[in-house]
């Protein structure tokens, strides 16, 4: 234990987020390259702005929440795994409204006296800095990756910040040795598929800044890129960020597979009532290869149903090299490691799970 601890710490300081002390504080280095003095001994924080409690929650800190954001009260259960893994969430004092374009409450956050602020999605460093200067609290910047979107290594980034600040570095690397262990594993069973048998794979009703219908996908698409599937809309862009795309460019696209983000469903479900001579030129809608995903994006991205749809998509795309995934047993252990339980069960009761969608009839 003590020799993986000291790995860690020397791997923090190459990557620049180590814990330096000074006279009782401090100091890390946040996702804005900001430089930010905290308690040697955190005890009380406050998680503010798109997926700061979903990292508070895999990080195991809940218990030094003063509050919660009145956002995370309304939204569905089954969009956000670690709400539903924490009913007590709903007992815990207001900090706020919250959403991405909210401005943060400071009376209240005040009043509840944390010890530090985490902030996610921070527009740039005049507005942490101005969180900090108004409340006179440390404000540490959090980030998933550019463009509102996911990017492993900036996720890994953020876990580390938040493993220093919190003095949870044991939990942030096991969260991150846990994850690189899933890509392996994913990339040892499709690496050496030929481009010929790797099917292209269209995932619409991605949320962003809400619910959307078929025309939302995201290009370079995470759980996608882990099993080396074709994503038609990669060609839009380099870079790994939300996409709108027109339904006559899916249409040229023709993917193989359908896949619809469960948030979006009912959009696109609607959407099916009213054009369903557009659905029915599809291949995938013809070939009966439409499929629901688990919510991916919810106040930024459920990195867990990140994991498992990369599972659900591989046994989809390549059923001969995952034919003896049990995935309700994969889905649980990943669900176990994040969120401290099992949840597929209650994912299912909840109407959340994988779905074949008859958009052919």
């Amino acid at each position: 234990m003590r020799a993986a601890c000291l790995f860690f710490c020397l791997f923090c300081l190459v990557m620049g987020v180590a814990r330096v002390a000074s006279a009782g504080s401090v100091f890390v280095t946040d996702s804005l390259e900001r430089r930010v003095a905290v308690p040697v001994s955190v005890k009380r924080i406050a998680a503010l702005g798109p997926g700061c409690l979903r990292l508070v929650c895999y990080i195991q800190a809940q218990g030094l929440l003063v509050g919660v954001e009145e956002i995370e009260r309304r939204r569905a259960i089954g969009m956000v795994p670690y709400n539903m893994a924490n009913s007590g969430f709903q007992t815990l004092p207001s900090i706020g409204p919250g959403g991405p374009n909210a401005s943060p409450d400071h009376e209240r956050i005040m009043a509840l006296r944390p010890d530090v602020i985490l902030l996610t999605y921070a527009a740039d460093r005049s507005q942490a800095d101005s969180l900090q200067k108004k409340t006179g609290i440390p404000v540490v910047v959090l980030s998933y990756g550019v463009h509102a979107s996911f990017e492993k290594e900036v996720f890994y980034r953020a876990l580390r910040i938040l493993g220093l600040v919190l003095d949870r570095e044991v939990r942030a690397n096991a969260l991150i040795q846990f994850m690189e262990g899933c890509y392996k594993e994913l990339n040892a069973l499709t690496f050496d598929i030929p481009e010929h048998s790797r099917p292209s794979v269209y995932v619409g009703g991605v949320s962003m800044r809400g619910t959307h219908g078929i025309e939302s996908s995201q290009a370079h698409f995470p759980p996608l890129m882990a099993i080396h599937a074709k994503n038609p809309v990669d060609e839009l862009t380099s870079r790994p960020m939300p996409v709108t795309v027109d339904k006559e460019r899916l249409l040229l696209w023709n993917p193989d597979i359908l896949i619809i983000d469960r948030g979006g469903l009912e959009l696109v479900l609607a959407d099916y009532e009213k054009n369903k001579g557009f659905y029915q030129l599809l291949k995938a809608v013809q070939k009966r290869r439409v499929y629901t995903e688990l919510p991916y994006n919810s106040y930024a991205t459920n990195v867990e149903n990140g994991l498992i749809n990369a599972y659900w998509l591989a046994k989809l795309a390549y059923p001969d090299r995952f034919q003896n995934l049990n995935l309700e047993e994969k889905a649980d252990g990943i669900y176990r490691f994040f969120l401290g339980r099992p949840l597929v069960e209650e994912m299912k009761r909840a109407g959340w799970w994988f779905q074949e969608v008859r958009l052919h009839e």
